[in-house]
Parts: structure tokens; sequence; C-alpha cells
């Protein structure tokens, strides 16, 4: 078994620079590379998982961009911001005023606990299965 594994694994090192053209980042499994929304920190792939949701990805990479270049690219600004304002930061995303208001809820949530370590998200109203199996089955660190 290790033997067709590590022939696999060879195989996909030499493909690598092809898969990355087509949209695949055989990266570490803790790399925020492979999520979709040009994510850098496991927070901004928090927060472009709230955002992406009935929202194309090029807006939320514009979002994305607007909030690091104000600081709210973590969970903590985020906790720290006013829903309201939050929205008007987010404008051109789908239900912006209810995406900063979950946004905001959920930072405050996972900033009491501790952060993403300590992460256990139960049902919270506006987070999909998808999005909790995401944040909870990628973003732990070591």
């Amino acid at each position: 078994m290790n033997e067709t594994m590590n022939k696999l694994i060879k195989i996909f090192d030499n493909m690598k620079d092809e898969l990355e053209s087509v949209g695949w980042y055989p990266a570490d499994a803790y790399s925020t590379k492979w999520w979709g929304g040009g994510a850098e920190t496991p927070d901004e792939v928090v927060i472009t998982a709230i955002l992406v949701q009935q929202t194309r990805w090029d807006v939320v990479h514009e979002v994305l961009n607007r909030l690091r270049k104000l600081g709210l690219n973590t969970l903590e600004g985020i906790a720290n911001a006013d829903p309201n304002y939050l929205a008007e930061i987010i404008k051109g995303v789908n239900y912006r005023f209810t995406k900063a208001q979950r946004l905001v809820k959920l930072a405050r949530n996972i900033t009491v606990i501790g952060g993403l370590e300590r992460l256990r998200l139960r049902v919270m109203s506006g987070i999909s299965c998808l999005t909790r199996m995401v944040l909870v089955g990628r973003l732990r660190t070591r």
C-alpha cells in the first residue's frame, strides 16, 4: 500500500504546476491556499465562508481586499466592529446587513471562547452545515 501511495504522491508532485493552473492547490491540509476566496489566514477563510454565500467570488475578493486595508480581516477586528459599519464596508455582498450581523456575532463568539482552535460550532442561524464543516474540519491549528 505504501508503495502505491508513494507513486501517486510522486505523480501529483510532478503535476503540481499543471494542477495549480486549473485551480487545484496541492498543499498542506492546514494551508488556506485550497480555499477559493483568496484567504491567506484561517480568519480570512471564516470571513469569506460567510461572505460568499449567495455571492460571486469576484465580489468577495474585492470585499476581502477592502477589509484588509481597514484591518478588518481578522476575527478580532470583526468582533470589535459595529455591524452597521461592517455592512457598509462589505457593500456588494448579497444580504450584507444580515451577513454583517452574523459575522460580528460569530467573530465575538469565537473570540470569547479563545479562538478558532477551541471552536466547536453548534447550530447557528445563517451558518450552513457545509460552512460548519469547513470551519471546524479545516481550521484547527496544530
